[in-house]
């Protein structure tokens, strides 16, 4: 019980905390902590930058996949015990799998997966 009350009491400051600061950044983004920091994957993305993308084939297969994985993940834990060994070979076995539906390089797989490590 104790617990549960703490966690509502800190929840509820740090919601305050931040919708605070996320209000004063949104009236003026000049005092935004992170206003002078370069985001290298954000790079060439306008605001609604993602809208003309055409979803394709190719990515409906990618998000089923991706579906898949999540599947195996939760039942590999739940009915297997499975923990950190397993649950990482499932995530790179599918990263190489997504990869080369995408087309890409098993090179291009792995410099994209350094990059977003």
């Amino acid at each position: 019980m104790l617990r549960a009350v703490a966690f509502v009491v800190f929840m509820s400051i740090s919601i305050f905390f931040v919708m605070r600061y996320a209000n004063k950044v949104k009236k003026d983004p000049t005092k935004s902590l992170v206003k002078n920091i370069e985001f290298p994957f954000l790079s060439g993305v306008e605001k609604g930058g993602f809208a003309d993308t055409k979803f394709t084939p190719t990515h409906k297969v990618s998000l089923i996949l991706f579906g898949c994985t999540i599947i195996t993940l939760v039942t590999g834990t739940i009915k297997f015990g499975w923990y950190l060994p397993e649950l990482s070979g499932v995530f790179i076995i599918m990263m190489i799998v997504i990869g080369l539906v995408n087309r890409l390089s098993l090179g291009q797989i792995a410099d994209t997966f350094i990059e977003a490590c």
